[in-house]
């Protein structure tokens, strides 16, 4: 009885304090950071078989990118504490979205193995930072409606993901490419059969080679 009688006062006083969030540039911008790292997460392993089939790589090789995006996070968190006690937080969390652009860019137009780890590598050391850093920024920037800053951000970062996710398997191409690789998949083509203006059938040859 004791313990739910303190429960009950916990999540009445819980309910009962009403939070005013008032978002400025710092928020959105905050925000826009947020949804852009989760957005190269949840495409990153997406696209990894187009990269493979692309530099006709081994999976050893391939699984070097994922080596690269953990690198890039241990650095981030090694080294972030000092940068932002240097430059500030604000500072740092702007050069973070700058590298993670960079990062991605350098990934998409790259056509070397080097240069595809080098794009992961620094997209997920800004992609890192930015993790580390909003949740604390949004929460000195807000004070005691810093919580519900945070939650918001995660809200929408989640609802950008689904919402990206859903529009791209109800797209034709999307339908497009699931067909074509269900087609590839039952018919077990050979790379010989393969035509070069069909990529997608060169990504099933090498998830069927490594399989």
């Amino acid at each position: 009885p004791d313990q739910e009688h303190r429960l009950r006062r916990f999540f009445t006083a819980l309910t009962s304090q009403s939070v005013s969030l008032t978002r400025d540039r710092t928020t959105w911008v905050s925000y826009a950071q947020g949804v852009c790292m989760g957005w190269f997460i949840c495409g990153f392993g997406a696209v990894l078989p187009f990269v493979q089939a692309e530099q006709h790589l081994s999976a050893t090789a391939l699984a070097l990118h994922g080596l690269a995006l953990g690198l890039g996070a241990t650095l981030s968190g090694l080294t972030g504490g000092q940068i932002v006690a240097r430059i500030g937080r604000g500072k740092y969390l702007r050069i973070a979205s700058l590298l993670l652009g960079l990062g991605i860019a350098t990934f998409l137009v790259a056509h070397v193995l080097a240069l595809t780890l080098l794009g992961a590598f620094v997209s997920m050391f800004g992609g890192g930072a930015i993790a580390q850093s909003t949740a604390t920024y949004l929460q000195s920037h807000h004070g005691k409606s810093g919580a519900a800053a945070l939650t918001e951000m995660h809200g929408i970062i989640a609802g950008v993901g689904v919402f990206v996710f859903a529009r791209r398997v109800a797209s034709r191409a999307g339908i497009a490419e699931i067909d074509a690789v269900v087609a590839a998949a039952s018919d077990q083509q050979t790379e010989a059969e393969c035509n070069a203006d069909k990529p997608i059938c060169h990504v099933n040859l090498v998830l069927n080679a490594n399989a």
